[in-house]
């Protein structure tokens, strides 16, 4: 069994998070960057984007951070 590289997606816009939340339900661990650290704590509680995705669940394996050297 192989193990599947962490994956980093930069961008917190609509593309971005489908992006993430498409590589995490394919097992990956992504960090998906954004600049804004109130969108990324609301990803981080409520496991939604809701500036851009709203009503779509953001998956466990994604972890959103605004710290590009994370």
């Amino acid at each position: 069994m192989t193990t599947q590289q962490p994956i980093a997606v930069l961008g917190g816009g609509s593309f971005g998070t489908a992006i993430a939340n498409l590589l995490a339900e394919n097992g990956h661990q992504v960090r998906q960057w954004m600049r804004d650290p109130e969108q990324a704590e609301a990803i981080r509680i409520n496991r939604e984007n809701p500036r851009y995705l709203k009503g779509i669940k953001v998956r466990p394996e994604v972890e959103p951070v605004t710290d590009l050297t994370a």
